[in-house]
């Protein structure tokens, strides 16, 4: 969806597989972690007022979160929207509501 105005929303539930902890790599001590993530993603674009319910499109899926210093998680997502666009995957940094409020619009 296009348009100069966007309304994003999503809603995560994590589960955690192993609570961040100090892990020895080499010499290095880190904080590592590893989740499991369920999600739903609404959101719409619009130019004018009257596209606003014009536009919605939903998805939803899973995915793991591996937890790492620095750049706070590593994500890898598997998720279903668009109607006839079948299984995407993503792979990305930074929990998504950080990622959606760097990118450039």
């Amino acid at each position: 969806r296009r348009g100069k105005n966007q309304f994003i929303n999503t809603l995560e539930y994590r589960y955690d597989l192993m609570k961040s902890r100090p892990v020895k790599v080499w010499k290095l001590k880190l904080r590592l972690g590893l989740q499991l993530a369920v999600f739903g993603d609404l959101g719409t674009a619009w130019d004018e007022g009257g596209q606003f319910t014009k536009n919605f499109i939903g998805g939803a899926g899973a995915g793991i979160r591996i937890m790492l210093p620095w750049i706070q998680m590593l994500r890898f997502d598997f998720a279903f929207g668009q109607s006839g666009g079948g299984l995407r995957t993503h792979v990305g940094t930074f929990e998504k509501a950080v990622y959606q409020r760097r990118r450039v619009r």
